[in-house]
């Protein structure tokens, strides 16, 4: 496997914001304007943080209408774990400290232990690359961390893998720490499928283990040899037979982090071949699914087109 240099993971959506932030618009702007912008962005998260401590902290999420904590994907404390890196960008290392010392130590925050099913796509991208990446900025910045972090990652990893014990490698959408897999839930889209390999990869980098990023590459591998004659991926996908469900090709919520994580894996892990892959997708879609100023939904078998509702 390739060498990761540890602050890849941490700024590998830096590229893509700072290319907003420094594109043709961005110069217009003054550096008196931006640097307000900057702190209205600040200010901005440090509300929403606020409150969702005060309000809603150990739940998942604050309702922000009702001003109420809940659980959506089980009750670890989802926003907390995936704003970790966020508190350090902006600065409030107080809050960094804190949250990095409950996650690390509290006892509720047991993995293996929920009887509930948790999304393997969720919990990869927002809780296990919070981890990571707020693991990352411990290690720098706090001189009494001891790796604990890093522990849980691995932790919530043994739980997904889980997930991805099918005869495809494909894994499933959901899993019961407790109960296991549901046979009747073997339903998943490209997306939640393949966007995996940037933590479970970063993972096998961080503890020698290249179980996770195999399972990861596995399922990627298994999507790419699923692809139309059109180069393009359907919406919903068996995982125990590898079987489209639904045809529906287009760049919305079953497919768009795919694309996104093939470019990402690139410059991650410094590989040229998630780069191919990346550049042959975008051009099946560029030729297939764009019309005009539009990108459409079609069959992505037979390239008709279905509509052009946005998904």
């Amino acid at each position: 496997m390739a060498h990761i240099h540890a602050s890849t993971f941490l700024y590998i959506d830096a590229i893509f914001l700072m290319a907003l932030l420094f594109s043709a618009r961005a110069f217009d702007m003054s550096l008196e304007r931006r640097l307000v912008l900057r702190e209205e962005v600040r200010e901005m998260f440090s509300h929403g943080f606020e409150q969702y401590m005060a309000h809603a902290f150990p739940q998942d999420e604050l309702r922000p209408l009702s001003c109420q904590g809940w659980d959506p994907f089980g009750g670890l404390a989802v926003t907390l774990l995936d704003s970790l890196d966020t508190l350090v960008i902006l600065g409030n290392m107080t809050a960094f400290e804190d949250a990095v010392r409950w996650a690390a130590e509290s006892p509720s925050l047991n993995f293996s232990r929920m009887n509930f099913s948790l999304s393997v796509f969720e919990l990869t991208i927002r809780v296990l690359g919070g981890l990571l990446s707020g693991h990352h900025f411990a290690e720098q910045l706090l001189p009494n961390y001891n790796g604990g972090l890093l522990r849980r990652a691995v932790e919530l990893a043994e739980v997904l893998l889980i997930a991805f014990d099918t005869p495809t490698g494909l894994p499933f959408h959901e899993v019961n720490p407790v109960l296991g897999l549901n046979p009747s839930t073997r339903t998943t889209c490209p997306a939640a499928a393949g966007t995996l390999l940037l933590e479970f990869g970063h993972l096998s980098a961080l503890t020698g283990n290249c179980k996770y990023l195999l399972a990861a590459r596995r399922a990627l591998d298994t999507l790419w040899q699923l692809r139309s004659s059109l180069g393009l991926w359907g919406s919903v996908i068996d995982v125990t037979t590898a079987q489209w469900m639904v045809y529906d090709a287009d760049i919305g919520a079953s497919t768009d982090s795919l694309y996104e994580y093939l470019f990402k894996s690139y410059v991650m892990f410094n590989d040229e071949h998630y780069l191919n892959l990346f550049e042959e997708a975008y051009s099946a879609a560029e030729q297939h699914l764009r019309k005009d100023d539009w990108y459409v939904r079609i069959n992505h078998h037979s390239g008709g087109e279905l509509n052009r509702l946005v998904n």
